[in-house]
């Protein structure tokens, strides 16, 4: 990584790097054709990556991008539903912009906001599967939102001797579940609130989330068989939990 600072207030950087991915043995050994040894055809993933940004006292910036060889893609087939098979996509291509900012409302009262934009897609990638000719060149990668945000409100006023609360919502807009179909999920919208105490041997918090009982994806498997995509996220739900330091002296 190279570092420039040009002031005292703002710090640039840029990096590159390179990474070398071998299947695992799993993903050698699950292959379509359910014949045994490994799957031959597999090759590793290669990436470089490339990033450059910027950042100051209260706020981050950066833009990436990674170029993907052989990138490892995971399916499913009817015939072996809940078992994952792989297959390697020609070329893909990562780009993205991350910012963070944070301000000081009031004493004790700070804001923070995340923000992240992200356009994968395949640049060369064709197979064939159930006789059909797939050319995917150019189509988004599907398991990755184009935009997500988060916003976090937290205060910790000094009369309350280490008490703290938080109000946080995310946001994910919609994104593709299937390399080859045009399903995906819906955006949406999640909101929770934890409070706490620091500062002591033992410091408990409470939090609950999803406070609006929000119905929406938590996850999904991509390119899953017999349309079994979506893992729904927890509904309203409460955590109760304390963090305990001990010291043997």
């Amino acid at each position: 990584m190279k570092v420039c600072p040009p002031g005292d207030a703002v710090t640039l950087y840029a990096s590159t790097g390179s990474s070398f991915e071998t299947p695992t043995t799993t993903e050698l050994a699950n292959r379509p054709d359910t014949a045994g040894g490994f799957n031959r055809s597999l090759s590793p993933q290669r990436a470089w990556t490339y990033e450059v940004g910027a950042r100051g006292a209260s706020w981050e910036l950066a833009l990436y991008q990674a170029d993907v060889r052989d990138a490892l893609v995971s399916f499913e087939i009817p015939a072996s539903p809940g078992r994952r098979f792989f297959r390697n996509a020609g070329s893909a291509r990562h780009r993205g912009v991350e910012l963070s900012a944070g301000a000081t409302l009031s004493a004790g009262v700070d804001l923070r906001a995340t923000w992240t934009y992200s356009d994968f897609r395949y640049r060369h990638y064709a197979f064939t599967a159930g006789g059909t000719n797939h050319v995917l060149d150019g189509r988004r990668l599907p398991g990755v939102p184009q935009h997500a945000l988060r916003l976090a409100l937290k205060a910790r006023p000094a009369s309350l001797r280490g008490a703290w609360g938080e109000l946080e919502t995310q946001y994910a807009s919609g994104y593709a579940v299937d390399d080859t179909l045009s399903r995906q999920t819906a955006a949406w919208w999640v909101t929770n609130v934890r409070l706490g105490r620091d500062g002591g041997r033992v410091e408990p918090f409470v939090a609950l989330q999803n406070v609006f009982n929000r119905l929406y994806v938590g996850s999904v498997v991509v390119n899953a068989a017999a349309g079994r995509y979506y893992e729904p996220a927890p509904g309203r739900n409460l955590v109760v939990g304390v963090g305990v330091t001990y010291s043997g002296r």
